[in-house]
């Protein structure tokens, strides 16, 4: 069996969602393996359009695994976003900006996707809501679309991640992008070992900072308490809190692809109405990987008392902007707008 034969063979049980796991994680197996031992199957694999496929199979498994064997796989075929930091020059209207991103080994999200393009010509063509505002991004990886809103005018922007390699993204991008450097302690606190923050302030512990209005925050959204367990926290402290997550509220929310896993569907919009001042609005843009998965989203937005709205967008036509661009999605991709109802 030639070289070739074996690419497609290994593909098409790798992004076959209907395969035994096993059988796909057997197929991810070899085909990373073969990838590392050969220069010219790299390039084979190129030419065959594996790095679509891989990116593509990486939306049909929550298997750590396998996520963790594709992005291998993805991370040698791509060359250029694996080995560290890498600095890409992106120009958004009238500004360019230094985007960080590491390689896809350590972390899916610390690249740039299409989603966070969609949002940002987004942003470009209404400034208005980011200008003047609070504005908090979540999930940002590598922060593009938070600091695009600070070059847009919004008053002040905390960047947000759970991920490390993303919060070294997020560092270096506010370095190049920002005159004031980011000033931070040599390593980021986890949850359990951060101090509390001051009250009313966005965030806690230590951060990252660029400039005066930029900041990046950790934050994981399964450990947000609920607004009432924070309540009753103050109410036991004395009007302070003792949770770890005790943030201030913000009127803009924006993020892009955070919908890919069936948890996001039940932890964002928590997130979402945790952070979401009464009168504000949030914006993602998002591809459907799965409708399911964007209907229950939509049930939960609605539960905790917010409307939701969505408008179908063209991803398509655009040249090399962001992993994925020429990926069909399920659902394509959709501008999504939440407000708190009245």
């Amino acid at each position: 069996m030639s070289s070739c034969e074996t690419i497609y063979l290994l593909l098409d049980s790798i992004g076959n969602r209907k395969e035994d796991p096993d059988r796909r994680i057997s197929a991810a197996k070899n085909l990373h393996v073969a990838l590392t031992r050969s220069e010219a199957f790299v390039k084979e694999a190129r030419d065959a359009g594996a790095a679509a496929a891989l990116t593509k199979a990486l939306q049909t498994t929550e298997n750590e695994e396998l996520l963790d064997l594709l992005a291998a796989a993805l991370a040698t075929i791509s060359g250029f976003l694996s080995g560290g930091v890498q600095t890409r020059a992106v120009t958004l209207g009238t500004f360019t900006m230094h985007v960080c991103q590491s390689g896809l080994e350590e972390a899916l999200g610390a690249q740039l996707w299409r989603s966070s393009f969609l949002l940002s010509r987004l942003m470009l063509a209404r400034p208005e809501i980011v200008r003047g505002r609070d504005v908090l991004e979540l999930g940002s990886g590598c922060g593009m679309c938070g600091m695009l809103a600070a070059k847009l005018g919004a008053k002040k922007v905390v960047l947000t991640d759970f991920m490390d390699a993303a919060i070294r993204n997020l560092e270096a991008s506010l370095a190049a992008n920002f005159s004031t450097g980011p000033t931070t302690s040599p390593e980021l606190p986890r949850p359990d070992d951060r101090p509390r923050q001051e009250t009313g302030r966005a965030g806690g512990g230590d951060c990252v900072r660029g400039g005066e209005n930029v900041l990046v925050k950790f934050l994981d959204w399964s450990e947000l308490p609920s607004r009432d367990e924070e309540q009753k926290s103050k109410t036991q402290h004395h009007g302070e809190s003792d949770l770890s997550m005790t943030w201030a509220q913000f009127d803009c929310i924006i993020a892009s692809d955070v919908i890919y896993e069936e948890d996001h569907a039940h932890s964002l919009p928590r997130s979402i109405a945790h952070f979401l001042a009464p009168g504000g609005c949030c914006f993602l843009t998002v591809p459907v990987r799965q409708k399911a998965l964007l209907e229950t989203f939509a049930e939960n937005i609605s539960v905790l008392g917010m409307y939701f709205a969505t408008q179908e967008i063209d991803g398509s036509g655009f040249e090399d902007e962001g992993i994925s661009g020429n990926i069909e999605y399920e659902g394509g991709f959709v501008h999504i707008e939440i407000l708190w109802r009245e």
